[in-house]
């Protein structure tokens, strides 16, 4: 038994408003809310009433942050939302002290299999030198499937953006993707994985043509679980469109795209609420991509984030060209997933695909703080793409493949 799923073992889930969890919504918010300010988080905030669909979005300010000052969350209920705030603000909080543990190069430990291959993981365009050959710095983790011990490059786990490595710009592309957090280190692990997987997936869908995007809409007017029912009616109740494709990869584990938009309010004129979702359970993963898109469309209406541009608010307003008339053809019932509700299954379904569509290796960093009582992972999987609608992006071998199949270079 891998050590991982002993780990996974040992947590029970229960079925909760909009999935399975190990602890309630409001369990974790009475842990969370004492420990806001050691955080530096100032204010949490219920910020569904800036918008009129009614599905729950918060805001969680840390003024201080080394990176995003304001994180957000969202849920079925506000306590889901609330607490889905407080933890995406602790996350990036641990992850600006984690530890840069060693210096070295690849080349100098790689061959001895001690640390993740830094071509196989996102990388951005224009970074000078050899990746393998610079000295770099690493951080500690943990081979998920083996155990033993797997160095990660720091700026992959660090969320201290003031930062740079060496004498220039770093070479990889920093960000949160992967990092996660839960009540325990299997869940956050469990969680970390799938972001890494949705990114992952998202990108190879935006890489394929028109024509194969529109084969994978999902058809939304029958098949559906009650808990997505229940948001998709909240959407139309609010004179709101809801459009979702299923953008599962080769990877095989439930992710879709949602896009929001109103059709027919001439001064609704900021851009399209986009959210996307990833899990085991196909359910779960299209209520994360359903509520995500309220938060992303409440992001842009409250102006909270400091990383929104002035093009959210300037596009030009075409109705016609809003009205998506494709045909919603894939069946979400046909759409595979994990046939159990465990934990542990949900990591070794994860582990078992990402193994089979050719990613065996993947690392945690353990960002947990002893008596926080929340556990902070940082995931990394070598071989899977970062978010490659960034404009400095630099393709990996599975998006190059992609667009030397369509005749595209880059």
């Amino acid at each position: 038994m891998s050590w991982i799923r002993s780990l996974a073992e040992q947590v029970d889930l229960s079925r909760e408003a909009g999935g399975w969890r190990s602890e309630s919504p409001r369990a974790m918010l009475d842990r969370l809310l004492p420990l806001a300010p050691s955080m530096g988080i100032t204010r949490v905030s219920n910020i569904t009433g800036l918008d009129h669909i009614g599905i729950p979005v918060a805001m969680a300010c840390r003024p201080n942050s080394m990176s995003i000052s304001v994180a957000q969350g969202k849920g079925v209920t506000l306590d889901a939302a609330l607490t889905s705030a407080l933890m995406e603000a602790a996350e990036t909080f641990y992850a600006e002290t984690a530890p840069r543990d060693a210096l070295f190069s690849y080349d100098e430990a790689g061959a001895a299999n001690q640390a993740l291959d830094p071509l196989l993981l996102p990388r951005v365009r224009g970074a000078g030198g050899r990746v393998t050959a610079v000295p770099i710095w690493w951080s500690v983790g943990r081979d998920l499937v083996r155990g033993s011990t797997l160095y990660v490059p720091y700026d992959l786990v660090h969320t201290d953006y003031r930062l740079q490595s060496g004498a220039g710009l770093s070479a990889f592309q920093v960000s949160t993707n992967g990092l996660a957090s839960g009540a325990s280190l299997a869940e956050a692990i469990c969680h970390g994985l799938a972001e890494l997987i949705e990114r992952d997936a998202l990108s190879q869908w935006l890489a394929l043509g028109r024509e194969e995007r529109t084969r994978t809409r999902l058809r939304l007017d029958s098949g559906l679980p009650r808990s997505c029912r229940e948001v998709l009616d909240m959407y139309q109740a609010a004179g709101v469109s809801a459009r979702v494709w299923n953008i599962t990869s080769d990877v095989r584990v439930p992710a879709f795209l949602c896009l929001i938009s109103d059709h027919d309010n001439p001064y609704r004129r900021t851009s399209e609420g986009r959210g996307s979702g990833c899990h085991p359970v196909r359910e779960v993963a299209l209520l994360r991509a359903l509520t995500e898109a309220a938060q992303s469309r409440l992001g842009i209406i409250s102006g909270g984030r400091d990383d929104l541009i002035a093009a959210l608010y300037k596009g030009p307003y075409d109705r016609e060209q809003r009205r998506d008339i494709t045909p919603e053809v894939a069946d979400f019932a046909s759409i595979p997933e994990c046939p159990t509700v465990t934990l542990a299954d949900w990591i070794d379904f994860q582990l078992a695909a990402l193994d089979k569509a050719g990613m065996a290796t993947a690392a945690v960093c353990d960002l947990s703080v002893e008596g926080s009582g929340l556990a902070v992972a940082r995931v990394v999987v070598e071989g899977l793409e970062g978010i490659a609608y960034k404009a400095n992006y630099r393709y990996g071998r599975r998006l190059l493949r992609r667009m030397l199949e369509r005749g595209i270079a880059r």
